[in-house]
């Protein structure tokens, strides 16, 4: 979670009743061929290998992670990818990111210090970092490129039966005060849509860190260690359903955010084709998500840490001075308007589909997650009604925290609306709420440490052991994310069949002139026996400007300016079926 100087606007207040939501201009209708969201198929996992009833090993204690991983480097104790479980992996084995690594086979762990947030030190690094936190915190070694490799892994034994494919985009993180410079990669899971490859559902959560908290827990350990469990909540949905996405999806942890959101920056920038910013039908962020609700802060039961759940600021159309792309001020405004009607929904289905409790001290048992169907069907339980609302627990709207930014921003600048649940822990906002201004003495440094968040989240003082609320609510924050992706409008589910799927991406998709464009179908598949393969699909390219190609992976140049629409047709030889998708590329002055 990234700090900034600007307050972001003028809040609007709560969003009110669902609204229905039609197809968006400049996007394509809702298939009618998904089937209807059943959110009985989510199977909520309260804990997973680590409860709360597990003590708190200390930092340098392999030995509570390393013997549980797969032989291909997964750890996946709970056989769901449970997101706290990941974690503490995390925490544990791969302690601190940042550009610039060096090295692909450093050693887990964090160099031998057995405080949480600290690092013993890192004999291969060469790095000096002088005005800032690291000489206190100490030096871990940079795990950036074993996460990559250990990301890519992971998501291949989850969503290797839908076709996905890996790409590392990346850039160049120039540093600051308290980040370090070099190669950065976004690192992306994609699984190309069935119906509509051409349009994209985006989750995103950074995994960069700050020198000052090289070996934090929640800021940013937690976030992307729920888009695993999405990623696995979703699969699991589809399988259970007989369906695949008719969207494509893309689950990319970003690199570069604690230096300005650069990683996202790069993308909207680079990877969104200029003027097809509709064809991004969301984007869902989650830096952090849980460590507030449904916990109560440092387990008082008179203090519960708030969920605020962001979403973007519907302006009058004059007033969207952010949007520095092709999409008209009024269209993103519209579009803003119709995902931010459904959000409450989405979060009301979720609460009423879960069901579970906390313990706070002394033993009292508390429900959370209760929805308002459940608080007015049952008012003698739940006298205050449910947890969602103006005044609750759960708060949705478009409140900014003054002094902290994330990556939902690069997205909302250009018209894509966002989904973006976290604690409110960043202390004053745009609404003028002081809030909980936790944030302000944890984030970014040495504090960001397992022992800190359990204490906070309710376990015992001294964070000994796992909190429950802490655990929960990562699983919690998964599902909520989960939910709105399957929506039809969303990603959505669409029956499986042997159909063959063309799915391409064309990079730089805004080229000079004379400058190669790479032109990568590895995405493309079609399903045989269940699964998805290529090898006996033939390629045909039709650049849009007279010239075409072959091959699974091609480069192009053009070599005038201009928009050029190209297209690619996968065929299967055998059968003759076919399928289509377009992409414009548009071509600069060569320089």
């Amino acid at each position: 979670m990234a700090r900034r100087n600007l307050v972001l606007g003028v809040a609007l207040g709560l969003l009110g009743a669902v609204a229905a939501v039609p197809a968006l201009p400049g996007a394509r209708a809702t298939d009618e061929a998904q089937i209807v969201p059943d959110i009985t198929k989510l199977r909520y996992v309260g804990q997973g290998y680590f409860t709360s009833a597990s003590a708190l090993p200390a930092a340098d204690d392999l030995g509570a992670v390393l013997p549980l991983l797969t032989p291909d480097g997964r750890f996946n104790p709970s056989g769901a990818y449970h997101p706290f479980d990941t974690n503490v992996f995390e925490v544990l084995a791969l302690p601190y990111r940042a550009a610039g690594d060096q090295f692909a086979d450093d050693p887990y762990g964090n160099g031998g210090d057995p405080r949480h947030g600290f690092c013993g030190g890192d004999p291969r690094s060469a790095r000096e970092r002088p005005g800032d936190l690291a000489f206190l915190a100490g030096e871990c070694p940079n795990h950036q490129l074993e996460y990559l490799d250990y990301y890519e892994t992971t998501m291949a034994d989850i969503l290797g039966g839908f076709g996905v494919t890996f790409h590392r985009y990346r850039f160049e993180n120039p540093g600051s005060d308290n980040t370090q410079a070099g190669a950065a990669y976004n690192a992306a899971a994609v699984v190309p849509g069935a119906s509509h490859p051409d349009e994209t559902v985006i989750i995103g959560a950074h995994y960069d860190q700050t020198n000052d908290g090289p070996a934090s827990a929640w800021d940013s350990q937690e976030g992307h260690a729920q888009i695993i469990r999405v990623a696995k909540l979703m699969a699991d949905y589809w399988t259970a359903t007989g369906t695949r996405p008719a969207a494509t999806v893309k689950f990319i942890p970003w690199d570069g955010e604690e230096s300005g959101a650069l990683g996202s920056a790069d993308y909207v920038d680079n990877n969104v084709v200029p003027g097809q910013e509709f064809s991004v039908r969301s984007y869902w962020n989650t830096d952090p998500c849980a460590g507030g609700y449904p916990a109560f802060r440092f387990g008082n039961p008179l203090d519960r840490v708030d969920l605020g759940i962001q979403l973007a600021n519907i302006r009058p159309s004059d007033d969207l001075l952010a949007l520095d792309d092709t999409m008209p001020p009024a269209a993103a405004e519209e579009r803003f308007r119709r995902f931010n009607a459904k959000a409450p929904l989405l979060v009301e289905q979720v609460f009423d589909h879960l069901d579970d409790t906390i313990t706070l001290p002394g033993g009292i048992r508390r429900e959370i997650f209760v929805s308002s169907a459940e608080a007015a069907a049952d008012p003698l339980r739940y006298p205050f009604g449910g947890d969602i609302g103006p005044g609750k627990d759960v708060v949705l709207g478009t409140s900014r925290p003054i002094l902290f930014s994330s990556d939902w921003r690069n997205f909302e600048r250009v018209g894509i609306p966002f989904f973006n649940p976290g604690p409110d822990i960043t202390g004053p906002s745009s609404q003028l709420e002081l809030g909980n201004p936790d944030a302000l003495v944890v984030l970014h440094t040495p504090l960001d440490n397992m022992r800190t968040l359990n204490a906070y989240a309710g376990g015992p003082l001294d964070g000994s052991r796992f909190a429950e609320g802490w655990i929960k609510g990562m699983e919690m924050c998964a599902h909520l994310l989960a939910w709105g992706m399957l929506q039809p409008e969303q990603a959505g589910a669409t029956p499986v069949n042997d159909d063959v799927v063309a799915y391409y991406e064309a990079l730089p998709n805004e080229a000079r002139a004379g400058q190669a464009v790479k032109f990568d179908a590895s995405g493309s598949h079609q399903r045989i026996s269940g699964r998805p393969q290529a090898g006996h699909l033939e390629y045909r390219w039709d650049f849009g400007d007279g010239t075409e190609g072959n091959g699974a992976v091609v480069n192009h140049v053009f070599a005038q300016p201009g928009v050029y629409e190209s297209r690619l047709t996968v065929r299967d030889p055998r059968t003759g079926s076919t399928d289509e998708m377009v992409v414009p590329i548009t071509v600069l002055a060569a320089l």
